[in-house]
């Protein structure tokens, strides 16, 4: 899979050491965890191993070859679809975050034949509860109090994007049918 600027790999060993150094890194972990945790080379290859089946894709910048983000769902059953995404720290403010989940959206729906597809945030994560209600996701259920990666309290929030009959629900940028 592609975009413009952006090449989605399947995650492999070969980028152990861009994980480790993002998932590791308090303004990633903070709003993908709810502790800290570090974890080790052995760690994320165990995950490999166990998660091979995932739709979960390590991102290329096209322009420099270099990884900028990791995502994909996280768990796809009874046509519903579980998204996650992180973007390295040096690659955000590239709207890379919008152009990633636009391709997932897309994929879940047109290849994977998902109904709906969920996501959680937390509270906390601003930017990224605002860019997922721009694209259509909306709250569902009441947030659930807990402590960020770094222990400081917030709520995650469950959300969900539903397929209309007649196409693509999101907003459309041009690229994808509406």
């Amino acid at each position: 899979m592609e975009t413009k600027r952006l090449i989605f790999v399947k995650m492999s060993e070969k980028y152990i050491e861009f994980y480790l150094e993002n998932i590791n890194n308090p303004e990633i972990y903070q709003h993908i965890n709810t502790k800290p945790n570090h974890y080790t080379y052995e760690d994320e290859k165990e995950w490999l191993k166990q998660n091979k089946d995932l739709y979960q894709y390590t991102i290329i910048e096209k322009e420099t070859g270099l990884p900028v983000a990791n995502a994909g769902y996280n768990k796809t059953e009874n046509n519903i679809g579980e998204l996650g995404i992180w973007v390295t720290p040096k690659a955000q403010n590239k709207k890379y975050g919008r152009e990633i989940l636009n391709k997932l959206i897309e994929f879940g729906y047109q290849e994977l034949h998902l109904k709906r597809i969920v996501l959680t945030v937390h509270e906390n994560n601003e930017k990224a509860f605002r860019l997922y209600k721009s694209l259509g996701f909306y709250k569902v259920g009441r947030p659930k109090a807990i402590a960020d990666g770094l222990g400081n309290p917030t709520k995650r929030i469950h959300m969900i994007l539903k397929k209309k009959k007649e196409g693509i629900n999101m907003k459309n940028n041009g690229t994808y049918p509406s």
